[in-house]
Order: C-alpha cells, then structure tokens, then sequence
C-alpha cells in the first residue's frame, strides 16, 4: 500500500508540473490606414498581436485578391524583435495573392516575447476596383519551450477583413466600412478573428 501511496504522488506531481497555467487568448489584429484608396494608390496593412504570453517564433499567411490589390512590400514589426534578435523569411507570390511566413523567429536560447505589439507592416496598392477581403491563414504560434515542437500552439486558421478601392470610373465601388464581416469573423479555437480598422 504505501509502493501505491508513494505511487501515486510521484504521478500527481508530475501532472502538476507538467500544467500549465491558464492564459488568455491572443488576439490578432489587423489595422489599416485607409479602408478605401484610389487605383494605383498605395495602402498601409499592420498585423498586431495582443494578450500573448512567450512569443518566440510564428507563421502567418496573409491573403488577398491579386486582380483588385497588388502587394507592394512587407517589413517587421517590432515586437518579435523586443524579446531578442529576430529574422523573418517573407514568400511572396502576388500572382496568387499570399504573403507567406514560415520563419520568423527569435534567434538564441532565451524566452519569448510577453503582451503585444506589432508583428507586421504591409504596404498595398489598389489593382483594380471593388472590395478586396485580406484573409490570415496557416497561422501557428511557436513559445521558447526547448524540444523538436517547440512547444507549439497552433492558433485559428483565418480571420477576414475588407478593404475597399475607389476611382472615379464606371464599376468602382463605394466606400467600405473596413470593419471585420462574414463567417470567418466569429471567434475561432484559441485567437479571436482579425479585424481591420481605422
């Protein structure tokens, strides 16, 4: 009886610490300056994260319609960054409309970084007219847990947000109201769904 008493706490304190504790749910924004800009004029997109705990590394792909928006360049935020040294690797394929992140990452054995903050800026152009939706998908953030996974959390799948482009020619569309629309907006598994605004 006492092998089993001994037992049994030896499992119960491996489970305690193996818990961990509760955290809140990181929310991805994104933000724009401009929720409708003429053809040809270019538009700023950032990518925000709050209420993270331990952010060492991420991917993210952000989606867009090539016929009515181009992409025009991408650079990081600074929030990765202020845990430590921090690279990204960009895969731009404008044809398809994605931008992809498949590496960005903290360099080096320390912990990751806590709250919130910038991830990405995006700068856009209008292509053609209607409302264009930015949908963020292949989403998965990494923590500084030391092992092959990472201690990965995989995060929602995809959020969606509308950004308008204007002209003064026939079938350019109105003035969008840029906030967060559609299915793909309800709150997902562990992230509450990106929206834009102003």
């Amino acid at each position: 009886m006492k092998a089993f008493t001994k037992l049994l706490l030896l499992a119960l304190s491996l489970l305690l610490l193996a818990s961990h504790p509760a955290q809140a749910v990181p929310i991805l924004t994104l933000t724009t300056d401009s929720t409708s800009v003429e053809q040809g004029a270019e538009f700023s997109i950032a990518l925000d994260v709050a209420d993270i705990a331990d952010l060492f590394g991420y991917n993210v792909t952000i989606n867009y319609d090539p016929a009515k928006i181009r992409f025009v360049s991408v650079s990081e935020g600074g929030f990765l960054g202020s845990a430590g040294t921090s690279f990204f690797v960009p895969g731009v394929d404008d044809g398809a409309g994605s931008v992809a992140f498949s590496g960005a990452a903290l360099i080096g054995a320390i912990g990751g970084a806590n709250g919130g903050g910038n991830l990405l800026n995006f700068v856009f152009a209008g292509r053609g007219a209607g409302a264009a939706l930015f949908t963020l998908s292949d989403l998965l953030f990494i923590d500084s847990t030391p092992g092959i996974d990472r201690g990965r959390r995989r995060l929602a799948r995809r959020g969606r947000a509308r950004h308008t482009v204007r002209g003064t020619g026939a079938g350019f569309a109105g003035a969008d109201s840029g906030r967060c629309a559609g299915a793909g907006c309800a709150p997902s598994r562990r992230v509450a769904a990106p929206k834009m605004r102003n």
